[in-house]
Protein backbone atom coordinates (compact mmCIF):
# COMPACT_ATOMS: atom_id res chain seq x y z
CA UNK A 1 0.00 0.00 0.00
CA UNK A 2 1.48 3.74 -0.97
CA UNK A 3 1.45 6.29 1.12
CA UNK A 4 -0.58 9.50 0.42
CA UNK A 5 1.70 12.23 0.95
CA UNK A 6 -0.26 15.00 3.31
CA UNK A 7 0.87 18.45 4.10
CA UNK A 8 -0.26 20.13 7.92
CA UNK A 9 -3.61 22.32 7.30
CA UNK A 10 -1.73 25.26 8.30
CA UNK A 11 0.84 25.96 5.64
CA UNK A 12 -2.10 25.68 3.30
CA UNK A 13 -3.69 28.26 5.02
CA UNK A 14 -0.64 30.20 4.39
CA UNK A 15 -0.54 29.21 0.20
CA UNK A 16 -4.63 29.48 -0.10
CA UNK A 17 -4.28 32.84 0.82
CA UNK A 18 -1.67 33.78 -1.38
CA UNK A 19 -3.69 32.64 -3.74
CA UNK A 20 -6.62 34.37 -3.12
CA UNK A 21 -4.42 37.92 -3.32
CA UNK A 22 -3.07 37.21 -6.53
CA UNK A 23 -6.44 36.45 -8.21
CA UNK A 24 -10.40 36.84 -7.35
CA UNK A 25 -11.73 33.87 -8.23
CA UNK A 26 -9.54 31.38 -5.49
CA UNK A 27 -12.22 29.61 -3.91
CA UNK A 28 -12.95 28.01 -7.92
CA UNK A 29 -9.10 27.07 -7.74
CA UNK A 30 -9.88 25.53 -4.37
CA UNK A 31 -12.68 23.88 -5.96
CA UNK A 32 -11.09 22.75 -9.20
CA UNK A 33 -7.63 21.28 -7.64
CA UNK A 34 -10.16 18.80 -5.67
CA UNK A 35 -9.10 20.58 -1.87
CA UNK A 36 -12.42 21.62 -0.91
CA UNK A 37 -13.84 18.57 0.66
CA UNK A 38 -10.80 18.17 2.52
CA UNK A 39 -10.74 22.30 3.37
CA UNK A 40 -14.10 22.12 4.16
CA UNK A 41 -13.45 19.59 6.92
CA UNK A 42 -11.81 21.64 9.90
CA UNK A 43 -11.46 18.75 11.79
CA UNK A 44 -8.54 17.53 9.42
CA UNK A 45 -5.17 18.34 10.61
CA UNK A 46 -3.40 17.57 7.58
CA UNK A 47 -4.24 17.52 4.03
CA UNK A 48 -3.18 15.66 0.69
CA UNK A 49 -0.21 17.34 -0.36
CA UNK A 50 -1.26 16.14 -4.55
CA UNK A 51 -4.37 18.87 -3.89
CA UNK A 52 -2.08 21.34 -2.50
CA UNK A 53 0.38 21.27 -5.74
CA UNK A 54 -2.95 21.15 -8.22
CA UNK A 55 -4.19 23.95 -6.75
CA UNK A 56 -0.46 26.02 -6.59
CA UNK A 57 -1.02 25.12 -10.37
CA UNK A 58 -4.26 25.83 -11.51
CA UNK A 59 -3.63 30.01 -11.48
CA UNK A 60 -0.63 28.85 -13.87
CA UNK A 61 -2.96 26.99 -16.58
CA UNK A 62 -6.39 28.88 -15.93
CA UNK A 63 -4.57 32.54 -15.89
CA UNK A 64 -1.80 32.32 -17.78
CA UNK A 65 0.72 33.43 -14.49
CA UNK A 66 3.67 30.47 -15.11
CA UNK A 67 5.71 32.22 -12.45
CA UNK A 68 2.69 31.41 -9.46
CA UNK A 69 4.83 29.56 -7.84
CA UNK A 70 7.36 33.01 -7.43
CA UNK A 71 3.98 34.92 -6.54
CA UNK A 72 2.58 32.96 -4.00
CA UNK A 73 6.09 32.70 -2.09
CA UNK A 74 6.41 36.10 -2.61
CA UNK A 75 3.58 36.79 -0.65
CA UNK A 76 4.28 35.88 3.21
CA UNK A 77 7.20 35.20 5.39
CA UNK A 78 8.36 32.41 7.43
CA UNK A 79 6.15 33.60 10.60
CA UNK A 80 3.30 32.80 7.70
CA UNK A 81 3.53 29.06 7.88
CA UNK A 82 1.93 28.24 11.27
CA UNK A 83 3.58 26.31 13.69
CA UNK A 84 6.24 25.39 11.58
CA UNK A 85 7.00 28.89 10.66
CA UNK A 86 7.33 29.69 14.02
CA UNK A 87 9.67 27.27 15.06
CA UNK A 88 11.92 28.18 12.63
CA UNK A 89 12.02 31.42 12.83
CA UNK A 90 13.71 30.34 16.54
CA UNK A 91 16.68 29.79 14.92
CA UNK A 92 18.79 32.52 15.57
CA UNK A 93 20.79 32.07 12.36
CA UNK A 94 20.39 31.15 9.02
CA UNK A 95 22.22 28.21 9.48
CA UNK A 96 20.19 26.95 12.25
CA UNK A 97 17.15 27.94 10.64
CA UNK A 98 17.73 25.75 7.78
CA UNK A 99 19.37 22.99 10.38
CA UNK A 100 15.53 23.26 12.03
CA UNK A 101 13.34 23.13 8.95
CA UNK A 102 15.46 19.91 7.88
CA UNK A 103 14.93 18.13 11.27
CA UNK A 104 11.40 19.01 11.42
CA UNK A 105 10.01 19.45 8.40
CA UNK A 106 8.15 15.74 8.18
CA UNK A 107 6.21 16.51 11.01
CA UNK A 108 4.68 18.92 8.76
CA UNK A 109 4.97 17.33 5.56
CA UNK A 110 4.87 13.58 5.65
CA UNK A 111 7.14 13.21 2.62
CA UNK A 112 9.36 16.11 2.06
CA UNK A 113 13.21 15.73 2.11
CA UNK A 114 15.19 18.66 2.45
CA UNK A 115 19.15 18.53 3.37
CA UNK A 116 21.76 20.72 2.88
CA UNK A 117 24.84 20.44 0.75
CA UNK A 118 28.50 21.47 1.00
CA UNK A 119 29.96 23.17 -1.72
CA UNK A 120 33.31 24.85 -3.16
CA UNK A 121 32.39 28.78 -2.00
CA UNK A 122 29.34 27.94 0.05
CA UNK A 123 25.96 25.62 1.25
CA UNK A 124 23.24 24.74 -0.81
CA UNK A 125 19.95 24.28 0.67
CA UNK A 126 18.50 21.20 -1.36
CA UNK A 127 15.13 19.61 -1.95
CA UNK A 128 13.93 16.50 -3.58
CA UNK A 129 10.53 16.31 -5.13
CA UNK A 130 7.56 13.68 -4.15
CA UNK A 131 8.30 11.52 -6.33
CA UNK A 132 4.31 10.16 -5.57
CA UNK A 133 2.64 13.55 -7.25
CA UNK A 134 3.42 15.01 -10.80
CA UNK A 135 1.04 17.41 -10.91
CA UNK A 136 2.28 20.87 -9.98
CA UNK A 137 5.70 19.73 -9.73
CA UNK A 138 7.30 23.19 -11.62
CA UNK A 139 4.74 25.58 -9.64
CA UNK A 140 6.27 23.90 -6.35
CA UNK A 141 9.54 23.85 -7.27
CA UNK A 142 9.36 27.90 -7.60
CA UNK A 143 7.78 28.32 -4.28
CA UNK A 144 10.03 25.99 -2.60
Amino acid sequence: MVAIPTIDRGIVNSIVHSIEGLCDDAEQLVVGSGLAEYWSNAELDVLPEDRVWMLVQRPALSLDMPDVGLRVGAEFQVRDLGEFGRQLESGLTTYSCLTQCIDTVNHYSSHAEFWLEQQPGGVWFCRHGIDLIDVGRAEVEQFT
